[in-house]
């Protein structure tokens, strides 16, 4: 099995470089591969026996941003270095405040990852969520580093627990502690005689609560609002958006309420199809006139960095993602205590259907599901006052995944600050 492990690693590893020839983001994958023992090397002195963290993306250093925050607070000399396995993440957060050094990770081939953990020589390694790489486990292992995987979601469909998965399962048993987010996970990792699993929760509810209280003011937003109820559509594709401007047009230009559409993509093109759809009831956030702004019904937000602070004018939300193969980050509009709606496909996320069972989050499938239920929140501010306790209480009661993280790794922290 290890051999066919290795064939496909080839065979991806080369796809990727035939891709690239048309991909720009495939073409970033591989040029920052190419830097990394460089970057290693010219660094070596300030990093002596750093934490490593892994994430393999951006959403999943998001996570990690509490957890990191909290490292340094505590700890100010414990360098920390981040590897990123996609260009989003890398691009985005390498030169971020708290930790000391950004890399790529290196593709998992035996002897590229044996050289990378020779160079970084970590006290510590932590992979958020997901992507661990066989190779890169088994070499940690080989060295006697202590390897955690935190804020981990495992389902009896993953491939550690097919019957052909025995490698995968074996990595599982080599990690030094798996911090899980739910009871399922704990209780399906016990079944398989995995026993140093911690029952912590998600990262993801530390980081919403952390970015709630760094939320900013937006003056304009409460004049637009005008103590109206406010819609607010965050992270949204195209499914999504007809749903909004089809209500907007046919029912919401007669209700005391407000819209805000914050599309995932903020393209110029994609900004001005949006508002020529809503047919001059609406403006984009970059172009607003305070005299004017009530004159209408919608703002279409056409920058990146707003959206968690815009929630706390939001009385309903609605998170896209929800009709393709990801939902969006739902916590942050629900720690704000917003109803939300969502798309169909939510099954993945096993906090969401909690939301729902709690009548906090509602699923809808069409135009007619979507006015019912948006009608409906609109009519019962009583029931929106519930939701909202409802909503803020879960999120507050599920944080401190990182402290529990902390206390497990702080001992080896110390120790190797000391040598």
């Amino acid at each position: 099995m290890r051999v066919l492990y290795n064939t496909a690693l080839v065979i991806y590893y080369l796809a990727v470089h035939l891709a690239a020839i048309f991909n720009g983001k495939a073409k970033k994958w591989i040029k920052g591969r190419k830097e990394i023992f460089t970057t290693l090397t010219k660094n070596s002195e300030s990093l002596q026996h750093p934490l490593w963290i892994h994430a393999s993306s951006l959403g999943e250093f998001e996570m990690a941003r509490p957890l990191i925050d909290m490292i340094k607070e505590q700890m100010p000399e414990q360098k920390i270095i981040v590897s990123f396995y996609s260009p989003s993440g890398y691009e985005i957060r390498n030169n971020y405040e708290n930790i000391d050094l950004a890399v790529y990770l290196p593709f998992d081939f035996t002897k590229r990852i044996r050289k990378f953990i020779q160079k970084v020589n970590p006290c510590c390694a932590i992979f958020i969520k997901y992507d661990l790489w066989l190779n890169t486990i088994n070499e940690l292992h080989k060295n006697n580093i202590p390897t955690y995987l935190v804020s981990a979601n495992f389902r009896e469909d993953q491939i550690y627990f097919k019957w052909y998965g025995k490698i995968f399962m074996n990595i599982l048993h080599k990690l030094n502690g798996i911090f899980v987010q739910n009871e399922k996970s704990f209780q399906l990792l016990q079944n398989h005689n995995i026993h140093k699993v911690y029952l912590s929760g998600d990262l993801r509810f530390d980081r919403v609560y952390q970015t709630k209280s760094k939320s900013f003011l937006i003056p304009v937003i409460d004049k637009f609002k005008n103590n109206q109820l406010l819609f607010i559509a965050g992270s949204t594709w195209e499914p999504g958006d007809h749903l909004i401007i089809n209500y907007i047009l046919k029912e919401g230009l007669k209700k005391d309420i407000k819209f805000i559409i914050a599309p995932h993509q903020i393209h110029e093109s994609k900004i001005r199809h949006i508002l020529k759809q809503l047919n001059g009831n609406a403006i984009a956030y970059s172009q607003i006139d305070e005299s004017k702004i009530h004159q209408y019904k919608a703002i279409v937000i056409d920058n990146i960095g707003m959206l968690s602070s815009l929630y706390a004018y939001g009385n309903i939300a609605y998170v896209g993602g929800g009709f393709g193969k990801s939902l969006h980050n739902v916590l942050e509009a629900t720690t704000y205590g917003l109803p939300v709606l969502i798309g169909p496909n939510h099954y993945k996320f096993p906090e969401i259907q909690e939301l729902i069972d709690k009548s906090c989050v509602f699923p809808i499938a069409d135009q007619e599901s979507f006015n019912s239920k948006l009608n409906e929140l609109i009519a019962s501010k009583d029931q929106l006052k519930i939701i909202s306790e409802k909503a803020k209480k879960f999120v507050q009661c599920r944080t401190g995944c990182s402290q529990s993280v902390f206390n497990e790794i702080q001992q080896i922290l110390r120790l190797s600050q000391t040598h």
